[in-house]
């Protein structure tokens, strides 16, 4: 098993043992070990439904995301409990005012908030700074985001 696979299923134990308060720790340690683990209120329902589905776990994002099909499901009732239509975070609002009907975004960095928040940053401060890369690394500019 590769040290990505070993993580994700470490993280995933952890999760589903200790509930919610191993979440943060599990999203740190798998989802985050890539870009900024990201709240289940980012994104739709919709939106976690077609990440987890069992085909795009094989790819995800050039990476395999090895989970058994309890574990899947558990963790995607997990995400679809918190998305973003059901939170009462002010954020999470926000995220579902700017979707489309129907639009089920794969990268938050593809949100219409995002980028319409984002926009007047100069590509020296995100793309072509090396400390940060990319929108998905939220932490690095956002230092209290976690």
């Amino acid at each position: 098993m590769s040290k990505s696979r070993r993580r994700w299923a470490l993280a995933l134990v952890l999760l589903l043992a200790a509930g919610g308060g191993a979440v943060a720790w599990a999203e740190e340690e798998s989802c985050g070990e890539c870009h900024f683990a990201y709240q289940p209120g980012w994104l739709p329902a919709a939106s976690w439904r077609r990440l987890l589905n069992p085909k795009a776990l094989e790819d995800h994002f050039g990476d395999v995301a090895d989970l058994e099909e309890e574990d899947r499901r558990r963790v995607l009732a997990y995400l679809e409990a918190h998305a973003a239509a059901r939170s009462s975070y002010r954020l999470s609002k926000k995220v579902v005012h700017s979707l489309r009907p129907g639009e089920a975004p794969l990268r938050i960095t593809k949100l219409r908030y995002i980028r319409r928040k984002h926009a007047e940053l100069p590509r020296r401060y995100v793309q072509d700074n090396p400390e940060v890369g990319s929108l998905s690394q939220c932490d690095r500019c956002h230092t209290h985001a976690a």
